[in-house]
């Protein structure tokens, strides 16, 4: 006889209720709990705890009222800390600032793009102002790009509206953007850039000479081509003004080397007064001696003063018309140059901005 202990009734039973006491019944993968037996047929074995009771927090505390804790997926190592940390808002803050500006620096750059090919230069150069703000304050974005692009739409609406303040606008931008690229050592084409601002200069000069006539003022020469007249009639008072010195320092020093013939030709006379002979009576009646002794005198007076004329107007003269000559050198090749952009002027009647705008990094 086996004795039936508590614990083998206890599988007993269930057995019975997990299978059933039909054998039609259907079978269940999961068995089933068993009921707790009378503490009284029991022993040490102690009976199970009920399943629904809920565990007691570990501190012995009642916990009827805390928030169950999420529990890791399978496989996935439960946080030391469940509390998350606060994150550090002055650099999240900040990163999330430079990220908001060139996303908005990129959307204000395509929206100008796009106004630029179809021809709206108003918005284009709105929205490209406002990319190229938003960009500096961006570390990821390439603001001179966003310069040059401004300065070939403030060109463009220039030469639609034929509006000479914004062809000003546009070489100004043109010259930042130079200088900022040499400024951070990156390369860039520098040949259409000097190409650009040589094109602007000859239309705002072709606007302004426009502009004149428009209101009925006489279209002279341009504020250069004035210079370079009044430089010439400079130069051509040099060559005047020396080449008169010049011959007057000639005739001074023709005037003293006269005088000093004429002094050497007088003291001849007076020596042969007396024959040629030291000591000699002089042959010459007094009113001749005296003439002749005031001749020499005069003579004299004049060759040493003439003399100094000619030691001062002399250099002077030729110091004049060498600096002529230099000056009218410099003035044919500033007429030169003039000619060049008078030619240029002509054929940039109707230019239009080259070129292509520069793609934006962001």
């Amino acid at each position: 006889m086996h004795v039936l202990t508590a614990h083998t009734i206890t599988w007993a039973v269930a057995g019975t209720l997990a299978f059933g006491s039909s054998p039609t019944s259907g079978l269940s993968l999961r068995p089933r709990l068993a009921e707790p037996v009378d503490a009284e047929a029991g022993s040490e074995d102690a009976a199970p705890a009920e399943p629904d009771a809920p565990a007691s927090p570990p501190d012995g505390s009642e916990g009827t009222d805390a928030p169950a804790r999420l529990e890791p997926p399978p496989g996935q190592a439960p946080p030391a800390d469940a509390t998350p940390e606060p994150a550090d808002s002055g650099e999240d803050a900040a990163d999330a600032d430079l990220d908001t500006a060139a996303r908005e620096a990129a959307q204000a750059y395509f929206k100008g793009r796009m106004a630029y090919d179809t021809g709206a230069y108003d918005v284009a150069i709105a929205e490209f102002q406002r990319a190229y703000e938003r960009c500096l304050e961006s570390e990821t974005c390439h603001a001179p790009s966003l310069q040059f692009n401004l300065a070939q739409a403030y060109w463009k609406r220039g030469e639609v509206k034929q509006q000479v303040d914004d062809l000003r606008r546009a070489r100004e931008l043109f010259v930042a953007y130079g200088r900022t690229m040499e400024a951070r050592g990156e390369e860039f084409d520098e040949a259409t850039l000097q190409a650009n601002l040589a094109a602007l200069d000859a239309k705002i000069e072709y606007l302004e000479l426009a502009a004149r006539a428009g209101e009925g003022r006489p279209v002279g020469p341009t504020p250069a081509e004035l210079r370079l007249e009044r430089r010439m009639a400079t130069t051509k008072g040099l060559h005047v003004s020396g080449a008169i010195l010049v011959t007057a320092g000639a005739l001074l020093a023709a005037t003293a080397i006269g005088a000093l013939i004429a002094r050497g030709a007088t003291k001849w006379m007076l020596d042969q007064a007396g024959g040629g002979r030291p000591g000699a009576d002089n042959q010459n009646s007094p009113e001749d001696d005296r003439r002749l002794r005031n001749g020499y005198a005069l003579s004299g007076r004049v060759a040493f003063g003439t003399l100094i004329a000619t030691a001062v107007t002399l250099p002077i003269g030729i110091t004049l018309v060498a600096s002529a000559k230099i000056r009218d050198r410099e003035d044919r090749l500033l007429d030169e140059q003039l000619e060049k952009k008078r030619k240029l002027r002509e054929r940039t009647v109707a230019w239009t901005p080259g070129g292509a705008l520069l793609t934006v990094r962001f």
